[in-house]
């Protein structure tokens, strides 16, 4: 499985405002998660999501801290167990002329930049 990266990209201007939040950015992560990923297949597009925890929050390992967390605020929920343990992935913003490290996760900084030149 590969290490979790999410990359802050420009915002194509096609994409409705309320998914950016008027920022012009988007966060785009490709998920190791196998249902995900056929999920997004099987649409044939990518898929809008939130992060599973609440900014600041350690990442649940759950459905049920999931649901704990966000409560009513959940359209749609696919538990498919727990998650496996692990650092979060790292945000890279790459909307500027160098990267930007937004958190720390996964994948070493080091290892980011060897890839951005």
């Amino acid at each position: 499985m590969a290490p979790p990266l999410t990359l802050i990209i420009p915002a194509s201007r096609e994409l409705c405002s309320a998914v950016h939040l008027s920022t012009g950015k988007v966060a785009v992560r490709v998920p190791a998660d196998a249902v995900a990923r056929a999920l997004a297949s099987r649409v044939g597009h990518a898929i809008t999501s939130t992060s599973a925890n609440i900014s600041g929050e350690p990442p649940p390992a759950t459905a049920d801290a999931i649901v704990a967390s966000f409560g009513s605020g959940i359209d749609v929920l696919i538990d498919t167990g727990a998650t496996p343990a692990g650092l979060p992935s790292t945000i890279v913003d790459a909307t500027g002329d160098a990267p930007v490290l937004v958190r720390a996760g996964a994948i070493p900084w080091d290892r980011v930049l060897e890839f951005s030149r």
